[in-house]
C-alpha cells in the first residue's frame, strides 16, 4: 500500500487482505474497490480517469498507478477464487472458464510499458 494511503470505510468484506478492522468498523484502501469496480465493468481508461477524478477531486499520477496495480491485484483475487471453487463448489458453473479469464486478463495487463511504470510511480508514492 502506498505510504500516503488513507483507510477508509470499505465494502464490508471482510475476508479481503487489504482490509483492516478498525473497532467496530472494516476500513482500507477505497482503491482497490474502485479498481474491482472498474476492471470488472471494463472502463474505458477515460473513464478510470473520470473515476479518480470524482472520487480523489484530481488525477495524479500515483492515483493512476494505484488504480491500474489493484485492477490486477482484483483480477489474481478473482481467478483465485475460480480456482478454489474447483475444488469446492457444488454449483453448475464453469469456474475452470472463470478462472481462466481473470488470468488471462491479468496477464494481459500485466505485460508491457504501462505495467512497468505504474510499478515505478507506485514506488516512488
Amino acid at each position: 500500500m502506498c505510504r500516503d494511503v488513507v483507510l477508509r470505510e470499505c465494502h464490508k468484506l471482510a475476508a479481503l487482505q487489504h482490509v483492516q478492522v478498525r473497532s467496530d468498523r472494516l476500513q482500507g484502501d477505497p482503491f482497490f474497490d474502485l479498481a474491482n469496480f472498474s476492471i470488472n465493468q471494463r472502463l474505458s481508461e477515460d473513464a478510470q480517469l473520470l473515476l479518480i477524478q470524482d472520487y480523489e477531486g484530481a488525477v495524479t499520477p500515483t492515483a493512476r498507478a494505484r488504480l491500474g496495480l489493484l485492477r490486477l491485484m482484483s483480477d489474481f483475487r478473482e481467478a483465485m477464487w475460480g480456482v478454489l471453487q474447483q475444488g469446492i463448489s457444488t454449483l453448475d458453473v464453469d469456474f475452470v472458464a472463470y478462472a481462466d479469464e481473470h488470468f488471462e486478463r491479468l496477464l494481459h495487463n500485466a505485460s508491457g510499458v504501462a505495467f512497468e511504470a505504474a510499478l515505478a510511480e507506485a514506488a516512488r508514492g
